[in-house]
């Protein structure tokens, strides 16, 4: 089994020890192994181009997303943001200038989304450009999931995808890989939401929501969803719940 936590410090965003070049480095070599079994002459700095790298992907696993290209604004704001994330919390830097392809969401209730069969695609809908603080939330989640995509070419964090499990949401019909993802995802933004310049009161408020849903996460991950996990995502489990654990010793911000 890889130890994804010895091999690549830990989970992307939350743990600061996790090193990215060395994820990058195996997923070039699984994705250069799968364009090649497609006949696909892909190598290289191509292996993360998100147009042929989703080419290759989508020779065996299918997804339609309604979405169409950003508006030069829209553009020049998901820039901004991205500028906004990496000075918040520095350690995010380094993951957040991997090439991603912006879409925004056609037909679809959905604030942002991204899906495994579009590998570094990133879909907003138009109201995630509410606000700055807005757009840092759903940029931050959809990269979080982007770099577990990756963690998964390279090992897999389920011996089974059985969509029998309920988030703390209420979102039904998710399987133990989701549940991961989203305690990476609410984990990962305690940190963001406890360096962005908001009020204490917003801050206060949305770092209260997070702790209590990655709370219901690992309730999750540690009872109906365990059985279903691999030893690598046992590993990458107990990796966010010390990040979380520690994260909520600390004084909630006043």
């Amino acid at each position: 089994m890889i130890d994804p936590v010895e091999l690549f410090g830990g989970m992307p965003f939350a743990n600061p020890d996790f090193q990215p070049e060395r994820l990058l480095a195996a997923t070039s070599v699984v994705r250069g192994a799968e364009a090649r079994r497609h006949g696909l002459a892909i190598e290289g700095t191509a292996l993360f181009d998100p147009r042929l790298i989703t080419k290759v992907r989508q020779q065996h696993l299918t997804q339609d997303i309604p979405s169409r290209a950003p508006t030069s604004a829209q553009n020049a704001q998901v820039e901004e943001t991205l500028g906004l994330i990496a000075r918040s919390v520095p350690h995010f830097a380094p993951l957040l200038q991997i090439p991603i392809r912006f879409r925004i969401l056609e037909n679809s209730m959905a604030i942002s989304a991204s899906s495994f069969a579009w590998p570094q695609h990133v879909f907003l809908g138009p109201e995630a450009f509410g606000r700055p603080a807005q757009l840092a939330e759903q940029i931050t989640h959809e990269m979080c999931h982007c770099w577990l995509y990756f963690m998964e070419e390279v090992t897999a964090v389920q011996a089974v995808s059985e969509r029998v499990l309920r988030l703390p949401s209420g979102t039904a019909n998710r399987d133990a890989a989701e549940v991961l993802g989203a305690l990476h995802v609410a984990v990962t933004l305690q940190l963001l939401w406890g360096r962005l310049e908001v009020s204490a009161e917003e801050r206060h408020d949305r770092v209260v929501a997070l702790r209590t849903y990655a709370d219901g996460c690992i309730e999750l991950l540690r009872g109906a969803a365990a059985s279903y996990l691999t030893g690598a995502g046992h590993r990458l489990t107990h990796d966010l719940v010390r990040i979380h654990e520690r994260l909520s010793r600390e004084v909630t911000p006043a």
